[in-house]
């Protein structure tokens, strides 16, 4: 996966409400284990039981152990990329890409030809894969495969908008580049490419709901 670019500062948005939400919550942590640990201060028997398994400096160390704020940072940001920015998107306005499409591309001069083409999606909030794989014009029976190079995601008030650079690696010709600027209209990804090859037309893809 590579790093995407966004057409908003919503990242650092995002970034400046994370780094508060986790001082808040370590205060509140903190809270809660300092009263607890003045409950385990205040039961002597507890205490010995402790001490009977451990150390006496191992106790008092857990006693006044406290959380710091860059660890819920650093816990809080990863869920949030990982898991947490699907569920957000009237927040935050970024699609979330993720999964199998399947469609076609036609070549500008040869409209008669669609070539069909898989793209495999995968994207947290910072970095984004795209796999695709399709059949050669010059090739039919010989699937070619490309991976983006360089990634970037533009939000708008109608649709969204995907674009990429990619290199793609032929069998037995020599690889080229290409660069696809493509409209996300919900279930379907669709506008221009061009290569060095060179060649431009159409794109079009669905996501694959199984």
């Amino acid at each position: 996966m590579i790093p995407y670019s966004l057409n908003s500062r919503i990242r650092e948005r995002v970034l400046v409400f994370t780094i508060l939400l986790s001082f808040l919550l370590t205060i509140i942590l903190d809270n809660i284990l300092l009263k607890y640990s003045s409950v385990l201060n205040s039961e002597s028997d507890i205490l010995q039981t402790l001490e009977s398994f451990m150390d006496s400096n191992v106790v008092s160390l857990l006693l006044s152990v406290s959380i710091p704020p860059f660890a819920v940072l650093v816990i809080i940001k990863y869920f949030y990329s990982k898991w947490l920015w699907k569920k957000l998107y009237r927040f935050h306005g970024v699609p979330n890409l993720n999964g199998q499409w399947k469609g076609f591309a036609i070549r500008d001069g040869d409209k008669k030809v669609k070539r069909e083409v898989i793209v495999t999606i995968e994207q947290d909030w910072d970095n984004i894969s795209i796999r695709t794989t399709m059949l050669d014009s010059k090739h039919m029976n010989i699937p070619s495969f490309s991976e983006c190079i360089i990634a970037g995601i533009e939000t708008g008030v109608n649709q969204g908008k995907l674009k990429y650079s990619y290199k793609n690696n032929l069998a037995g010709e020599t690889s080229y580049i290409g660069y696809n600027e493509l409209l996300i209209n919900d279930q379907e990804i669709s506008g221009q490419y061009i290569t060095t090859k060179p060649t431009k037309g159409l794109f079009v893809i669905h996501k694959d709901i199984k």
